[in-house]
């Protein structure tokens, strides 16, 4: 029974929205300990840095907007923020996309990372 379940999968919007808290869980493992850093909530680096992730982890079928609006979720989520920070971050976002500071890693890269990182787990055994 539990085999058939494994097989259904969410579609459309559901499938967007499983995506995006995804994302979001993904994004709070990777930036864990710059986290206990409350200042870090307007600083452009890393705001830039989660632009990456999550240009990284969804599909190219996101909009800019709805990538943004999932840093800015998983900034709510972890901070409280003002109308004047969210237009400083909102700025931020813009400026990174306009300057080219995000950036899609290349398949090739990724075939690379994996491959070294199997590569790596062999050699600690």
């Amino acid at each position: 029974m539990s085999s058939v379940i494994s097989h259904i999968t969410p579609k459309n919007s559901l499938a967007k929205h499983l995506t995006i808290l995804q994302t979001i869980v993904a994004i709070e493992s990777k930036v864990e300990l710059i986290l206990s850093d409350i200042t870090k909530k307007t600083d452009p680096e890393f705001i830039t840095y989660i632009l990456n992730i999550v240009e990284n982890l969804v599909s190219s079928k996101f909009t800019q907007n709805e990538k943004t609006e999932i840093v800015l979720q998983f900034l709510r989520k972890h901070f409280e923020i003002s109308e004047s920070e969210l237009n400083t971050i909102l700025q931020i976002i813009h400026f990174a996309y306009d300057n080219k500071q995000v950036k899609k890693i290349s398949n090739i890269k990724k075939v690379f990372y994996s491959i070294f990182d199997i590569g790596k787990s062999k050699l600690a055994k």
